[in-house]
């Protein structure tokens, strides 16, 4: 059994090689495979996929390159502070909470500009929503599940956060 514990490895499809290779396919691979993968890879098909399936998620808006021109306008129609996520994988680092609003701009262009690497070729821009963040984790084989403990990721107070 191979236990995939980062998300680049699902990302790029580590468990699809699991399974088309001759030699490894019948090793269980624990993890998604690439199409579910991108629920972690990418922020944007993660909310695109959450709102099409009316699952309550805050209010956001995806922007690139071609679009940075709109950012200061859809920042005013939320309340800060405003939450600014690179939209690709970024080790842990790719979200900030920025209260200001000039500084936020600022924020999303210097993600679209290669503060992330490639994770911020895409930024979204979301409503901040006041609570505990959780995660809770499913183990399945596509016909029966098993729910595991929810688990918290606690971060050092005041990393990634700008007044």
């Amino acid at each position: 059994m191979v236990v995939v514990g980062p998300e680049a490895p699902l990302v790029a499809g580590i468990h699809d090689f699991f399974l088309n290779d001759e030699f490894l396919k019948n090793i269980p691979v624990i993890g998604p495979d690439k199409s579910a993968a991108r629920l972690e890879g990418s922020k944007d098909f993660a909310k695109a996929f959450m709102t099409r399936h009316k699952i309550p998620t805050a209010v956001y808006r995806s922007f690139d390159k071609s679009t940075v021109n709109e950012v200061r306008h859809f920042l005013r129609t939320l309340n800060p502070p405003y939450v600014i996520k690179a939209d690709g994988l970024a080790a842990g680092k790719g979200v900030v909470i920025i209260s200001d609003l000039d500084s936020a701009e600022k924020e999303v262009k210097a993600m679209l500009e290669g503060k992330f690497g490639t994770a911020g070729q895409k930024v979204v821009i979301e409503q901040f929503l006041k609570g505990i963040e959780l995660s809770v984790f499913i183990i399945t084989d596509g016909h029966s599940y098993k729910l595991l403990p929810e688990a918290k990721d606690y971060k050092k107070v005041g990393v990634g956060i700008q007044a």
